[in-house]
């Protein structure tokens, strides 16, 4: 029987998939030079608003002698849903920016442990990907429970994370938003590929040989 083509793009798509979370789940490996670009960042903002200027030049003015009460209203409001907590108004009901965007790309003690522990998972199951891929490739019939147990198991990894990560408080707020997002794409991506490999037709792996061994 000859390879299906849903095969050859499904075990590429895998693949890139498992090599491009190795590249990126070994960078959490070191998450304290995340930390150290973040750091830089702050001190650069910092150094951008220490001028000689007036000190009204490192705050935003959302007075209401300036702004409609709705404006103002509607200002809080966009600036809140981006810093959160971490927003901090200075004298005269101004935003301190300067001190608001260094809270909001602090990471935690608890956040760079973590992160460091699901970047070496990461890492493990870029390389389970990789080997489902190329399973996958050479027909071999451990591929379908091989490949439903790394999506299944990815899937249960990332919840995981993802309320590990939302019981971080001490995180800025730009932090835990990026963390958030990345943990939801890598679930819905998981549970794309598992609906795609459950629907589609799996002859080819002799999945009715499959059922009768291990069924």
């Amino acid at each position: 029987m000859s390879r299906p083509t849903w095969v050859i793009f499904y075990s590429i798509f895998i693949i890139l998939i498992g090599g491009c979370g190795i590249l990126d789940k070994l960078a959490d490996t070191q998450p304290e030079k995340s930390v150290s670009i973040l750091e830089n960042i702050n001190l650069e903002t910092n150094t951008d608003f220490d001028t000689d200027e007036d000190d009204d030049s490192k705050v935003i003015d959302i007075t209401k002698d300036t702004l409609s009460e709705a404006k103002l209203d509607s200002i809080n409001n966009r600036l809140k849903s981006l810093f959160g907590d971490t927003l901090i108004m200075g004298e005269g009901n101004k935003v301190d920016m300067k001190a608001t965007i260094g809270k909001s790309i602090k990471m935690s003690e608890y956040r760079i442990k973590w992160t460091k522990t699901f970047g070496w998972i990461g890492v493990c199951f870029g390389l389970l990907f990789v080997i489902g891929g190329v399973l996958m490739l050479t027909k071999n019939k451990l591929t379908i429970p091989f490949i439903l147990t790394i999506l299944s198991t990815s899937m249960a990894v990332g919840l995981f994370k993802y309320f590990i990560f939302k019981a971080d408080t001490e995180s800025g707020q730009l932090v835990n938003m990026g963390g958030k997002f990345d943990v939801l794409w890598s679930i819905a991506l998981d549970v794309i590929l598992l609906i795609v490999f459950m629907v589609v037709d799996k002859s080819y792996f002799g999945e009715e040989k499959y059922k009768e061994d291990f069924g």
